[in-house]
């Protein structure tokens, strides 16, 4: 696993990589939280452990993320996303793991996503 700063649709966001083969699992955080909480509960590890591929990263809607600047914008987020996995992952089209964001922009979020593959 590394740990990254990078730029994603002109957002500066911090990054959990683990760059494997397989379906990757995206990790999107809860509004007050930071990626760092998939580390927290172990998951990250875990999934290093199994060898199976995955990106946590900060979000511009977070009120704690280590991503600038910060968005509710359901498109802005959608973008940092997208750039995210099509940059790591290539074309794999990931599995979406969300915690504690409002229900309606995971559920924007999914289907946004949906309909940009």
């Amino acid at each position: 696993m590394s740990e990254k700063k990078s730029i994603v649709a002109g957002h500066k966001c911090r990054m959990l990589i683990n760059r494997t083969l397989g379906v990757p699992i995206v990790f999107l955080h809860g509004y007050s939280y930071t990626s760092e909480v998939w580390q927290r509960i172990s998951a990250t590890r875990l999934l290093e452990e199994k060898q199976v591929p995955f990106l946590a990263l900060d979000m511009p809607y977070g009120s704690k993320s280590d991503c600038q600047p910060h968005s509710k914008s359901v498109e802005i987020n959608v973008a940092v996303i997208n750039e995210a996995v099509s940059t790591i992952f290539d074309k794999a089209t990931p599995v979406l793991v969300g915690a504690s964001s409002p229900r309606s922009m995971r559920r924007n979020i999914a289907e946004a996503m949906l309909w940009a593959t």
